[in-house]
């Protein structure tokens, strides 16, 4: 049975008034600053509340302005998609607040409620959001695949999340979508490919012309038959038509069971009606496609039936009135159960909005019931007096213990909060000063990130309801761990050689954060090593003739360590009268010494002149590349770069040997 989008906002009030209940199932986090709305032309869905409930009149005003009324929210608030361009000023709206990522993932997720099976789960867009929109917002997704299930409702697809160490990940992310509007758990027989069909609960009313009303994410709509408060209900029934598959009387025997099912807990008295069209009167009629309430039924498989609200805010007098489908297939006992419809029904009727429980009768897609499940009991107990003989226990809060020690900067606390009369509130407050309120999901509670001080903290997590609050203090303690001191290490080089270049390697380890670690010699060449784990490496490190000192540098973000090494160059004597000079280099392109790009290579030219006649021109980097240029006299070459700092040295050699080189420092982008 199917359950209509779940939305949950911060408030950002607009006026000095005090505001109607936004009747939603997650309460905003306060830690959370308000969204800021997109630059046009980018448009997000916004929830505007209203003192009263916003008229046609207001709706006309709120598209005049560039907002697009997609929804009813209860109490009083409409969902708009608008962008920053858009003023209500003048419109009497109290709120408007996008959507927070945080306020579209189902409590029974965010809590680790054991009827979650992770990984698969419902994702609900918006009413304006086209199907193969929908589609493509999940396909785009990484770490997500899509379920095919034709039997999803049409704004509802089945995704699976396989990575579970990237789960919160995934989920973070497809809550950031605009398009989305609730995640829930999916139940076992959505995961398995099971048949299901679904419901549609309806509430017109004053805001017919406005289109759907926003369901999955709301608990209950208006304060249900008996006025505000816990109080009893007198309600009418009126069978107007039933189907001609089973006969009338146990058709009307089933229904009956299913409304006495909500009677056992709460204090609603079921009559016999005289009219179906008569006030406080629910018209129970079995129909097939256009039936006359704008609603019309779509034929088998689908929705099996819709029920609408009480009033408000349903008007009369189709207020809490049941349609059942007769297209569809009805049994006793098996598919499509008589009872479990109707008793799924009936809990819209009285004012129950969707579960996220797939164990809850109210859950929005179909399955065999017997009776209510605690979910079920605790949701019609928010609107109505509970029966003599299922008084709430005295109100009970447990906190299961945090781990004695930590060295994270936060903790998250969990538990049960149980008994009492209502919807409790569960809030904590912590020896540093901090407080805030936990998310409540059925007997479950959850406060995530409470801020931890250095050393022993003290935390109070307290619930209260209308008879009224009890109290349980933990505690933990914060361990600052100071990290060892940055050390480095320089394997010694050879103590003399022939070579024109020498590579340096060794360790480093302790300190704080990613190290750097760089070199310089003697020569006046310098470069940064390459660092992986806590070895590094630095290649090609030019040696003159003779002795050559090179330091090494490791820095992180709090201190920094080096180490000096030597090593000889030895360059025989030449002969009496040989040449021992160098060739002249010069590099003409690029003329600067030190320069930055965003290429992946750079053409480096110049010339190369000796007596003695130039051998070849070569070039090398500290990141490991090298090669020979093409030409001498007038030389060139490509030289690969790599993102960030490149060390390019280019020598000349003529045909006694001798060696000179220039470098280049090029950073790319």
């Amino acid at each position: 049975m199917r359950k209509l989008p779940r939305l949950i906002f911060l408030c950002a009030p607009l006026l000095a008034l005090s505001q109607p209940v936004l009747r939603l199932k997650v309460p905003p986090d306060p830690n959370v600053p308000p969204v800021i709305l997109p630059e046009p032309p980018a448009t997000v869905h916004v929830i505007v509340q209203f003192q009263d409930p916003p008229s046609a009149a207001t709706v006309i005003a709120l598209a005049g302005r560039g907002a697009t009324t997609v929804a009813f929210v209860p109490d009083n608030a409409v969902l708009v998609t608008m962008d920053a361009t858009v003023s209500l000023t003048g419109l009497g709206a109290l709120y408007a607040a996008p959507l927070s990522p945080y306020q579209k993932i189902s409590p029974l997720i965010a809590n680790g409620d054991p009827a979650v099976v992770r990984g698969y789960y419902l994702v609900e867009f918006h009413h304006d959001i086209d199907p193969s929109a929908a589609r493509r917002v999940i396909l785009n997704l990484p770490l997500l695949e899509l379920f095919e299930n034709p039997d999803l409702a049409s704004r509802h697809l089945l995704v699976h999340i396989p990575d579970l160490s990237r789960e919160a990940e995934s989920l973070a992310s497809l809550a950031a979508q605009d398009a989305v509007a609730y995640i829930f758990p999916a139940s076992n027989e959505l995961i398995q490919g099971q048949p299901v069909a679904s419901d549609f609960p309806l509430a017109p009313g004053f805001l017919i012309a406005s289109g759907e009303v926003l369901g999955q994410l709301v608990s209950t709509f208006g304060d249900g038959w008996d006025g505000p408060g816990r109080n009893a209900a007198t309600l009418f029934y009126f069978f107007s038509q039933l189907t001609a598959q089973l006969p009338d009387l146990p058709v009307q025997d089933e229904i009956l069971r299913a409304l006495a099912e909500w009677a056992k807990v709460a204090q609603i008295t079921w009559l016999p009606g005289t009219s179906a069209t008569a006030n406080r009167t629910v018209d129970i009629r079995f129909a097939q496609g256009d039936h006359g309430d704008g609603f019309p039924f779509d034929g088998p498989g689908g929705v099996l039936a819709h029920t609408f609200y009480p009033s408000l805010p349903a008007a009369e007098p189709l207020a809490g009135d049941m349609h059942f489908d007769d297209a569809e297939s009805w049994h006793f006992g098996s598919n499509f159960d008589v009872f479990s419809v109707a008793v799924h029904e009936a809990g819209h009727a009285l004012g129950l909005g969707s579960s996220d429980n797939p164990d809850s009768v109210m859950y929005p897609y179909y399955r065999l019931r017997t009776g209510l499940s605690e979910d079920d009991k605790t949701g019609i107990l928010s609107l109505y007096a509970a029966q003599p003989g299922v008084a709430p226990e005295p109100l009970a809060l447990t906190v299961d213990p945090p781990p004695a020690t930590t060295t994270s900067a936060t903790v998250s606390l969990s538990g049960t909060v149980t008994g009492g009369s209502g919807s409790p509130v569960v809030t904590w407050s912590s020896s540093t000063g901090a407080s805030g309120t936990a998310s409540v999901s059925g007997t479950n509670w959850a406060a995530a990130s409470i801020p931890l001080a250095a050393g022993f903290n003290s935390i109070t997590v307290t619930a209260t309801d209308a008879t009224g609050s009890v109290s349980s203090a933990v505690s933990v303690t914060r361990q600052i761990i100071t990290p060892p001191p940055l050390a480095l290490t320089v394997n010694a080089p050879p103590a003399t050689t022939t070579a024109a270049t020498v590579s340096l390697s060794g360790t480093v380890t302790g300190g704080s954060g990613a190290p750097v670690v760089t070199w310089s010699s003697s020569t006046g060449a310098s470069g940064i090593a390459s660092v992986s784990g806590t070895n590094w490496t630095a290649l090609n490190i030019p040696l003159a003739a003779g002795f050559n000192s090179i330091t090494v540098t490791a820095t992180d973000a709090t201190a920094s360590a080096s180490r000096v090494v030597s090593t000889t160059r030895m360059v025989s004597p030449p002969p009496v009268g040989t040449d021992t000079t160098g060739p002249t280099l010069t590099i003409t392109y690029p003329s600067a010494t030190s320069l930055a790009t965003a290429l992946s290579s750079l053409t480096f030219r110049g010339t190369a002149s000796d007596r003695s006649g130039v051998a070849s021109v070569t070039w090398s980097t500290n990141t490991g590349g090298a090669g020979t240029a093409s030409g001498t006299a007038q030389w060139s070459v490509a030289i690969p770069l790599l993102v960030g700092f490149n060390q390019v040295i280019v020598r000349a050699t003529d045909t006694a040997g001798n060696v000179s080189w220039r470098s280049v420092v090029v950073t790319r982008r």
